[in-house]
């Protein structure tokens, strides 16, 4: 069967997560993006700022990106703030 793809939005954090059905691995979380509060003008639409992607053997890996909103702490998600540099 092919598999099946639907976006999922945590209103709490204005984050969305991009969530797949795998006949073969069930349910993976593709990509979890910040929605930003500035819409980009060409567009008309908030931008999206990727903070984790689904590699392939590998799992949910960081980006390196930071999530921007204010008061963020990594440790209230218990994950290092390691996790969101470069390089990780």
């Amino acid at each position: 069967g092919a598999s099946k793809r639907q976006s999922c939005c945590c209103n709490l954090h204005n984050d969305n997560m991009d969530i797949e059905r795998n006949p073969q691995h069930g349910q993976i979380v593709r990509e979890i993006v910040e929605v930003s509060t500035i819409v980009e003008r060409t567009a008309a639409r908030p931008s999206f700022s990727p903070l984790f992607k689904y590699e392939a053997g590998k799992g949910l890996m960081p980006t390196g990106n930071r999530p921007m909103r204010p008061g963020f702490r990594a440790n209230d998600l218990n994950i290092p703030e390691s996790i969101f540099k470069a390089g990780f």
